[in-house]
This record gives structure tokens, sequence and C-alpha cells, in this order.
């Protein structure tokens, strides 16, 4: 493992040498086993209490280069906003998603007869840009954002209306929702089943009407009910709607205005987003409140927040971004010279970022260089190594841009132009270095219209590559790029692997492949009018494993639901040349209650089973869920209410509302053939969603309390002192206590503002602490029998720039440190 790979996991394993030196303490067990025991009997869907800390604090993060597109990108999670339920999102810096667009313009040469403008010239004017305003809609730092897509096709019939604007004669709304981390969902309209429509030619009538209804056409089950019907315009335009966002799993998006105000989970759990201009919200201006009052503020690149004990935390994102070493602004001309719009932008460079750095808490800092065309060339991390990317053209342009653009004399309903580029090479480096001195490096490797993509890793000092992986997509990117048909269907098939082969290091011998089969729900609206391959839903039906140097062959088949909820996995043993002989079959069917679909509950699995046999006749296996029983009787219990509740939709999620996906049995059988000699583990609910009873399969009842006991790590582990921030209300939200069916009590008392456990008191009465006094809010002591004279401690120090954690623990007395350990990282 490179020294890198440690680093990025080393803060994070900070929390695992505590809970080592916690477990050889053998003295504060019970907290974690309380928190294990609560947690664990959590039931499907239903998500532990959640905090507001910093989840980027352990250096991690996600995307990189994409394969098939070619693009590179940075997404650190900064804050998980959470509290109670699962009323969440991660807050995520996405760093590097710069786009280049290029805005086609139109502009007259002259004319034959002035006044006639039958006889004049025109040409098109290609102006690569940043800040069309047809960039890709943006989470930000924000829960998400929300834009009404209105696009169509213009008539053949060089008409215009009275504004000297071409209209649409068919017509297209779809509904995009950006979520953090750059990812977008596209939602067609209920109604047409998202069928382009026609509308006037020559006409600036808006029209037809869209509904209220959308769906998304990726498998994810999302669905926005606007508040009012939305229609198709006369020409492009985005609008912002308003309305609610329902995943399949309950939880509510509440927009306004295009922008995320409210989630609101299955239990009525609620976290608020205020902005600050509610008429054109933005992700760079809000405060978050969560589940249970606290507050998170975003004032462009400063984000605020409390750690420990209330203390303020901050992380900063500085704007710009310099050029790695080695590259020289470039002006425009020389950038594009295949866009005749940047030949006169002789003045303007195009270099630069639009990230500099990112601060962590504690004063360290991700630090950012760019290549002249913006796109990221060098990450610097706080642990003290760096990558590096080197970009080319993915077009083959007869520049060196990537860019391309029709002839100035097409047409204007026609004309388009793009920038294409890709990451062509990564390098890692254990020490910050750069150039030659990596530690390892990757090469991706593809022609402008080649479906598939080579990818070689190589190790420091080595020509030979240690691996080389094929990787075969359905579609080249470019295609994207030259496709200008606005009804063209790119999320069904794009990106979509459907073979990886695996060599050995110097590329000569085939080692294993894997194949997948996809396949969409044809749309046969759009079948109709000329567009036989569009479809949603697109499912892996089929995944195949052949391991070339025995010619074995295993598969695996997979069956769906109207929800795209997987039913069932069918497993086939290797065989020679061919997949061999059937394993077994492993089904799952799921709730179709109709009062669960109102509420757009679609994945509650109802009962999953293994049989030995494809038809299902011989059962091996079998597990069945129930959902909210709430009567009276031995096993099952009314919904316990809560009055005085922060962040809670008390008024829609009353204690009497019942339609909530809590797991209240769940039944095994000895026998699953026949279905007898039952066991049953039974779940009983607060009205917030907190299980607070559980009965074992032998009868026996443990309970929890969700009472708020807050304070600091002192020895005292049952007074609760209230937060200001809840203004009288109460939390509910932390396992404060649980009684095992000998009536035997233990205590947890929490941090409010980090949700971190603070004191723990076990069945004989012994409290034992956690205190953390870092920026980065990582435990940084231990004490064991804190309320006693037997008490013994452990110190951590986190040395981050060496990498190193070292704890020092009693020998003879408490706070002599004479038991010293250290791990490097």
């Amino acid at each position: 493992m490179s020294r890198i790979s440690r680093n990025e996991n080393m803060l994070s394993k900070g929390f695992n040498e505590v809970s080592k030196l916690i477990l050889r303490s053998g003295k504060i067990c019970s907290l974690i086993l309380v928190a294990y025991y609560l947690f664990s009997s959590v039931g499907f869907g239903q998500a532990p209490p959640s905090s507001t800390v910093p989840s980027g604090y352990q250096t991690s993060y996600s995307g990189d280069v994409n394969n098939y597109s070619g693009n590179a990108s940075f997404n650190l999670p900064l804050l998980t906003i959470g509290g109670r339920g699962e009323a969440s999102f991660t807050m995520i810096a996405t760093v590097g998603d710069q786009k280049w667009s290029v805005d086609v313009t139109r502009e007259l040469v002259g004319c034959n007869v002035p006044g006639n403008p039958q006889l004049c010239t025109y040409r098109n004017v290609y102006t690569p840009t940043m800040s069309s305003p047809f960039t890709p809609i943006k989470a930000g730092l924000g829960p998400g954002m929300m834009r009404a897509i209105h696009t169509g096709k213009y008539s053949s019939t060089d008409c215009t209306n009275s504004g000297g604007q071409p209209s649409f004669y068919k017509r297209l709304t779809t509904i995009i929702f950006a979520m953090p981390g750059g990812s977008l969902v596209t939602l067609y309209d209920q109604l047409n089943d998202g069928k382009p429509m026609d509308g006037p030619p020559c006409n600036t009538a808006n029209g037809p009407t869209r509904g209220t209804v959308f769906e998304a056409w990726d498998g994810s089950g999302m669905t926005f009910v606007s508040d009012t019907a939305l229609e198709d315009k006369w020409n492009s335009l985005r609008s912002s709607p308003s309305g609610n966002l329902y995943f399949k799993n309950g939880v509510k998006y509440r927009i306004d205005n295009g922008a995320v105000t409210k989630i609101t989970d299955r239990n009525g759990n609620w976290i608020s987003f205020t902005y600050a201009d509610n008429n054109f919200p933005s992700a760079s201006g809000y405060t978050a409140t969560d589940s249970i009052g606290r507050t998170i503020t975003v004032e462009g690149g400063l984000i605020t927040f409390k750690g420990t004990n209330g203390a303020v935390r901050t992380f900063k994102i500085f704007g710009g971004g310099e050029l790695r070493s080695g590259y020289s602004p470039i002006l425009m001309p020389q950038a594009f010279p295949e866009l005749n719009g940047a030949q006169r932008l002789t003045a303007q460079s195009v270099g630069g970022g639009d990230t500099d750095r990112i601060e962590l808490p504690d004063g360290r800092i991700y630090k950012f260089k760019y290549e002249p065309y913006g796109g990221i060339a060098r990450i610097e991390l706080p642990t003290g190594g760096a990558i590096e990317y080197d970009w080319a053209k993915g077009y083959d342009s007869w520049g060196g841009s990537g860019a391309f653009a029709t002839p100035e004399s097409q047409t204007s309903y026609t004309s388009y132009g793009f920038v294409y580029r890709r990451v062509v090479e990564k390098r890692v480096y254990d020490n910050g270095a750069s150039g030659a001195n990596y530690t390892n490096k990757t090469t991706v490797s593809s022609s402008t219209t080649s479906n598939t993509v080579t990818v070689r890793e190589y190790e420091a000092g080595n020509s030979t590559p240690t691996s080389r992986i094929d990787h075969f997509y359905h579609s080249n990117a470019l295609s994207g790029f030259q496709n200008t048909d606005p009804f063209y269907l790119e999320s069904s098939f794009a990106g979509i692997e459907y073979q990886t082969d695996f060599y050995a290091g110097d590329g000569s011998q085939l080692l294993r492949r894997s194949e997948q089969t996809w396949q969409l729900r044809i749309v046969p609206n759009w079948v109709g009018i000329g567009y036989p391959n569009a479809g949603k839903d697109l499912r892996l039906i089929e995944s195949k494993n052949t391991l070339a140097d025995s010619n074995q062959v295993s598969k695996m088949v997979y069956g769906y639901d109207n929800f795209n909820n997987r039913t069932d996995t069918y497993e086939f043993d290797y065989g020679t040349g061919a997949p061999g002989a059937f394993v077994r079959r492993s089904h799952t069917d799921y709730v179709t209650d109709q009062n669960y679909f109102n509420v757009y509950l679609k994945s509650l699995p109802s009962q999953s089973w293994v049989s030995s046999d494809s038809n299902g006749t011989n059962i091996v296996s079998l597990t069945q869920i129930e959902y909210d029983n709430y009567a009276n009787d031995a096993t099952h219990a009314a919904l316990v209410p809560r009055s005085n509740v922060v962040g809670h939709d008390s008024g829609n999620y009353s204690a009497g509302y019942p339609w909530r996906g809590n797991p209240t049995r769940v039944t095994s059988f000895a026998n699953a053939a026949n279905q007898t000699e039952a066991v049953s583990v039974f779940s009983q609910y607060d009205m917030l969603g907190n299980v607070v009873k559980v009965i074992d399969a032998k009868g026996n009842a443990s309970t929890i309390n969700y009472n708020d006991n807050f304070g600091v790590p002192n020895g005292e582990a049952r007074t609760n002192s209230a937060p200001g921030q809840l203004n009288g209300q109460q939390a509910f939200a932390f396992p404060t206590s649980a009684t095992n069916v000998a009536g035997w009590t233990t205590y947890a008392q929490f941090d409010y503002f980090t949700g971190a456990g603070v004191d723990a008191e076990d069945l004989n009465g012994n409290v034992s602490s956690v205190i953390s006094n870092d920026l980065l809010d990582r435990p940084t002591q231990t004490i064991v029998a804190n309320n006693t004279s037997l008490r013994t401690q452990t110190t951590i120090v986190y040395d981050d720039a060496n990498r190193r954690i070292q704890s020092t623990s009693d020998l003879f007395a408490f706070g002599d440190n004479l038991a010293k350990s250290e791990s490097f990282l």
C-alpha cells in the first residue's frame, strides 16, 4: 500500500485507535454495547441518530478520473447535516467540475438589397465560455438545486416571431435535479410519458401542458410533484419550479423556487434551509437547521458550525487557482484556434481554476492547481501527498483544444460547437513531489471514436505496466457532444460498461473477463416518433465472469419489479466454456399496499427467501417482515407520543399516523420449506421513528429511553444540561439509557453539538468519559471509572505532520502516562 493511501485514512484511523484503547480498558464497554445493541436492532431503512460532524476530517474524498468521459473531479465531504432519523444530507465541496461550452450567435455580414432580409448574408460566431446560461446545473454546497428545462426543435422554415427569435414546433419540458457531488437526475412528465409534443410553429404561445407529476427514468424511483402544472415553452428557457420531490424510501424534499427548503423523512423528522435571498436562492448563501436545532451557515466559501461543547469551527473555500508548475497562461486565440469567436478575444487568457484551496478547521489545507484550460492538474493533500493529472484534447480537432464548430454559413437552427478534453494520465506522489518522481501512475487511453478505454498502472521506475484493464462501453463520450437532438436520451446507455477485460501487467495475457447485459424498459410513446431506443429504468439483467486461463465461466441473472427493485438473483456455478450448474435463487418480495405507494414508500421488502431450485420450490431460508403494526397486544404497541419536539412535523406525523415503513416484526423459520418453527423479533417505536422496545426471539424485552441527556465529560452520566439552541424543546435523538430483561440499566450522555458520547455509566455504576480537545473533534482522552478513586486514563495525541498517533496510559498512578504506544500510518 502506498503512503498516500495510508495518509488518506489517518484521521479516521485515529477513532479506531481510540476504540481499541477503550476495549482494552474493559470498563467502558457498556456504552459500546448499548450503542451496538440499539443501532443493530434498528430495522430496515431506519437510520440511527446522526450528528452534525465534519465527515471530511478523515481527508478522504471521492471523484477522481471518470474513465468514460475522461473528466477529473474532486469531491470532499465536509459535513453531514442530520440529527434524528433519515432527514440528512452531506455537504460536499466539488472542485474541477468546470465545463466549457460554446455560445453560438448569428451576425449580419451584409445585404445585397438594404432592408430586404431575404437577400442578406449571415455567419455564425462560436465563442468558448464557462459562464453560459445553459451550463450544467450545480448543487454547490447545498442539498440540491432544481430547474425545469424547456427545449424543442425549430421548424425547417426560417420563420421568426415578432420578437425576432425562432420558435419551437416540437417541444419538451423536463425537470433536472442537481445533487451534491455533481450528479444530475432527469425527470419526465407522467401525463405524456415524457413524449415531445407538437407546438404551433412560428408562434409564441406556450403549451401543451405537462401536468404536475414528473418521474425519474434512471431507476431511482424519484418523483417530483409540482405545485402547479408545467407547460412547454416556445423557446429555450429554464425556470425554477416549486413542489415536492419524493424518493422511494419516503424521504421528501420541499422545493421552493428551485431550491431545497426542507427535507422530511418518513417519520416526520425534518431539516430546513433558509437562503440569503429566497427569491433567487443560492447554495453559496444559506443557513441549515437540523432536526435537533443545530445550525450550519454558508456564506460564500465560509462554512461555520459548532464542534465539541459549542466551539466554533469553520471550513474555508478560497476561489481562484494558479497553474501547475510548467504551465503558462494561454490567450483565447491561441487556446481555441478552431473557434472564430475566440479570435476576437485577443486580450483574454484562458487559464485558472474555480478553487484555490480548502482549509480545514485545524488550518491544514487541500491545495489545487490547474492546467491552462481549467482542468484540475494537481491536488496537494494536507497529509503531505499529492496527485497530478495530465489532460489532452478528446476530440481530434486541428488545434489543441478539442473544440469543434459547424461551418460559419450553416443555418443557425442546426449549428453548434463543443469543447471536449479528457485526462490521459494520473500520477500519485507520497511525499508531495512532482514530475517523474511519482509513486505510481495511471494512463487512460482511448481514440476519438472508440468505445473502448484502456487503463494501465505503473509503479515508480518501471516502464512495464503492473496491470492493464480494458473498459468497453455502449457508446463513446464524444457521441454525446456530437448529438444535437434536444430530445436525445443520452442517459440511457451513456457511460454504461458492458465488458471489462483484465490483463497481466504487460498486457499480453488476458486473465479475466467480466460481462454485463443491460436492458431498458422501452417507452412506446417515443418509439412512434423516431426514437426506437428510448427507454427508462436501465437494469443489469445478467453478469458473467470468465477465468481466461481455465476457460471457466460463471453467471448471475437478475429480475426486477415495476419500481426497479431487484426481486431475483439466479446464480450459476463455473463451467467449462459456458456457465455451469444452477446453484441457488435468491428472491425478495416487496410491500404492494397502495397506502405505502401513496407516501412513496416503494422499496420495503416484505419477505426474502433462498431456494435450491430455480422455481422456488425447495426453499431453504425464509425471512418475513411486518411493518407498522401498532396494535396493543403482547408483542406490539401503539407509537409512543412525544410533545414539544424540535424539528418534527407533529401535525402530519402524530402518534396516530401509521404509514411509516417501520418494521415491527421480523420472522425467520427453522423449517423454511414448510414455514414452521418460526422465531420472531419485535420492535416498538415512538412517533419519531426511534426504537423504544425490542422483544427477542425468546420473548425477553429490552427498553431504550431517548429523553435528552446532554453534557460534558465530567464523570456524571445522568443529568441533562439542556442547550439554549433547543429553546425549551426536546430532541429525543440519542439513546440515553437502556434497560435489559433483568431490569439493569446503563446510561449514556452526549455532546449536543457533535452527537458524540461523553459519559457512560455501566451496570455497576461506574462512569467512563471520553474527552475531545481537538480542532477536528477527535477523542484526545478516555477516563475509566471517572467517578471513583480508581480511575485511569489514556491520552491520545495526533501528530498529523508525521502521520503518527501516540497513546499513553497510566501504569502506576492516574496521569503518569508511563504506558506508551504509537501507530504510524
